[in-house]
């Protein structure tokens, strides 16, 4: 079964857990200060948590660091792109 969470209010901060492990920044774009918030979204599909919900976490964390145009185009590169990362990242639950 895949994590869910509800979608991020506005101001959302990462979480506590630290992404940096799960992440490798910002893939086929350039790490700005938002790379905790690429981090995040790493995380975010590598626990199965839903893309759309995950998609608009970035969004809106990357809004927050004051770039809401370059959260505008990060979310376009996601959606049309982030499916062979969502697939590929889930992590595998412990055997047993």
């Amino acid at each position: 079964a895949s994590a869910s969470r509800t979608p991020p209010p506005c101001g959302w901060k990462p979480r506590t857990m630290n992404a940096e492990p799960f992440g490798n920044g910002c893939t086929g774009w350039f790490d700005g200060v938002w790379r905790h918030c690429c981090d995040a979204h790493d995380l975010d599909y590598a626990l199965g948590v839903d893309k759309l919900q995950a998609d608009l976490a970035l969004a809106a964390c990357v809004t927050d660091t004051g770039h809401p145009i370059i959260a505008l185009v990060m979310l376009a590169g996601v959606t049309l792109f982030g499916w062979f990362f969502y697939r590929r990242r889930k992590i595998k639950p412990p055997h047993s």
